[in-house]
């Protein structure tokens, strides 16, 4: 099986409002790092700093969430998990 883009085979395989989806963030992928640092509130240090996607991506492979989800406060214990999450949305 191919990994390049089949715009026949995805229109057979996927729910029509998944392709317009897909479509939509398709033209708003290009990574915009300069303007995502100005709103980014993580105080860890990491390549991934700035690049959402990618962020997004690495906390979602270990069952957390990025810091732009906490309050300052639980941002800074730098745990993400889904609890502390729930937690400091309670309080």
């Amino acid at each position: 099986m191919s990994n390049t883009f089949d715009e026949a085979n995805l229109r057979s395989s996927a729910p029509y409002f998944l392709i317009g989806a897909y479509y939509d963030m398709m033209k708003y992928m290009e990574c915009r790092k300069e303007e995502n640092l100005k709103d980014c509130p993580c105080s860890y240090s990491c390549e991934r700093k700035g690049l959402c996607c990618e962020c997004v991506k690495y906390h979602r492979e270990r069952n957390e969430l990025p810091a732009c989800y906490f309050s300052k406060e639980a941002e800074k214990t730098y745990d993400r998990s889904f609890n502390k999450f729930l937690q400091s949305e309670q309080s």
